[in-house]
């Protein structure tokens, strides 16, 4: 293990990191930049050099770089570490939280649940909008969605009291008044209150208003033929070998 890189992060940004040397903030920003604009982490050293031959001081004597693919594991793990306590710290000093969720698929076909927080940001009064996972699911039934909610809830060591909005894009698994997921999230919160996400709501009013219009009920069939044929893409993707069986 490369000794100190745990011990060079605390808050940079306004975010995360206090860097105790010019020389790790400027790899630990590097680090953050990769990671931030999804860059494969073999760039952390290319980008380095550039840094190096742009005149960055810091950076001139390579002995004392990081380079190790395990040194750049540790930066990011140290950064998302200590982002994850500072959006624990905001969802828990909050008196009152929301969730929002919506179901997804990979491109493999296989269920995902998105949620998110909104809640105040620590000590002050912006709110603030936190992704916090997107969870694999079985299947899309409410109960399972429930519980996948409540099982980050107990992750972040949230009061179930604070819960007290729920938004989803309006589906009857959301939505139902009986067997939907506010409803049954209720169960651990009486006072919650269920939004309809104004998107979908605006969605499904333009969709309703052109049903009527020749020239988009013809765009909307080629676009749900477009999709149809999403399942049949990924087994190919996955099987090439197999394109026949897929498209049959």
């Amino acid at each position: 293990m490369d000794a100190g890189i745990d011990k060079d992060i605390g808050v940079y940004g306004g975010l995360f990191l206090t860097i105790v040397s010019d020389l790790r903030e400027a790899q630990l920003r590097t680090a953050f930049f990769v990671a931030r604009n999804n860059l494969p982490l073999r760039t952390h050293n290319k980008l380095i050099d550039l840094q190096r031959e742009n005149g960055c001081e810091v950076l001139q004597d390579k002995s004392t770089i990081y380079t190790s693919n395990e040194a750049h594991d540790q930066m990011i793990d140290a950064i998302n570490e200590h982002i994850s306590d500072l959006v624990k710290a905001d969802i828990l000093s909050s008196d009152f939280v929301g969730v929002i969720v919506d179901e997804t698929t990979d491109i493999s076909i296989h269920k995902k649940l998105n949620i998110y927080f909104k809640c105040f940001k620590a000590n002050t009064t912006e709110t603030v909008i936190h992704f916090i996972d997107c969870v694999s699911v079985r299947d899309g039934k409410a109960e399972t969605l429930v519980n996948a909610i409540l099982e980050q809830c107990s992750k972040l060591g949230l009061d179930m009291l604070k819960l007290v909005s729920m938004a989803s894009d309006g589906a009857k698994v959301m939505t139902g008044h009986k067997g939907g997921v506010g409803a049954l999230l209720r169960k651990s919160n009486p006072r919650l209150v269920q939004v309809h996400c104004v998107a979908h709501r605006l969605a499904l009013c333009a969709g309703q208003a052109c049903k009527e219009t020749k020239q988009f009920a013809e765009y909307h069939k080629h676009c749900e033929e477009c999709v149809s044929l999403l399942p049949q893409l990924s087994c190919s993707l996955q099987y090439p070998q197999r394109n026949g069986e897929c498209f049959k």
